[in-house]
């Protein structure tokens, strides 16, 4: 079985079913990049009917408290630095140190190449 950016909790739970997975570290690729599943998102709409309320949630949610609480309980990462991470895998921790070099690929020049990159994996896996 090979699991890509897979979810800390499902690894959790597969692993303790007795599914014999071992952990490879994105910072080990020349690239140097971490994996994620792209989850944990939060935007606000524009002309929403409460924007003030919508505001106040998005800044409750951003708040270290709040982010600590979703982080432990999600099992996903926060950007925020000043909240400990250690009891997350660290191949799904992004490093503060590398944030200017990780590639963006929610980036629309990423998202249009989609394709071809999946192409480029697929080779990858059949070798």
């Amino acid at each position: 079985m090979i699991g890509i950016g897979i979810h800390q909790a499902i690894y959790d739970e597969l692993v303790s079913r007795g599914l014999p997975l071992g952990r490879f570290l994105a910072d080990n690729l020349k690239e140097g990049s971490y994996l994620t599943t792209a989850t944990d998102s939060v935007g606000l709409i524009n002309r929403a009917p409460h924007p003030n309320a919508a505001k106040l949630l998005i800044n409750w949610f951003l708040e270290k408290d709040a982010q600590v609480k979703y982080s432990r309980a999600s099992g996903t990462w926060t950007r925020r630095v000043d909240v400990v991470q250690d009891y997350l895998d660290p191949g799904i921790v992004p490093k503060i140190e590398r944030y200017d070099s990780y590639q963006a690929n929610y980036k629309e020049s990423y998202v249009k190449r989609r394709d071809e990159i999946v192409q480029y994996l697929k080779t990858l896996i059949t070798r």
